[in-house]
């Protein structure tokens, strides 16, 4: 907060523009050390992987249920379905989050521009990314 001399609104935003993934896949950002084509693809990816994980909770029984009950929206009848689907949802996109964004590794290779091992560092980065970037189109 002492460092930070951003208004609340500001503040707001920024998170908006890194947390809010429709936002963060089509709106450029000034110092976005993620690679824009990915990002699109993770979008995609996000949107199928929650469609597919929902529809796997959607059974004959879950359809029965709802026929049964007159097309009256059950709540509690629900919430396990959305609370498993939200969990397995989060945990994979997280995780291919983490194999496809660069921003953190780029970064932390900026901070240490300064040291002896920069070079070596550089390549061990670049090796890194390009394991990360294969394993990601790999896994989509």
């Amino acid at each position: 907060m002492e460092k930070d001399k951003r208004t609340f609104w500001q503040f707001y935003i920024s998170i908006i523009k890194t947390k809010n993934l429709l936002i963060f896949s089509f709106y450029p950002v000034k110092n976005d050390y993620n690679s824009k084509i990915i990002k699109v693809c993770l979008f995609f990816f996000s949107f199928a992987l929650y469609t597919f994980i929902n529809s796997l909770f959607f059974t004959d029984e879950t359809m029965h249920k709802i026929y049964e009950d007159e097309g009256i929206f059950n709540f509690v009848y629900l919430i396990p379905k959305m609370i498993y689907s939200t969990i397995i949802s989060t945990a994979i996109n997280s995780l291919v989050g983490y194999i496809s964004l660069s921003e953190k590794i780029i970064i932390q290779i900026k901070k240490e521009i300064n040291s002896k091992e920069y070079k070596t560092k550089i390549s061990k980065t670049k090796k890194c990314l390009t394991i990360k970037f294969f394993s990601f189109f790999h896994l989509v």
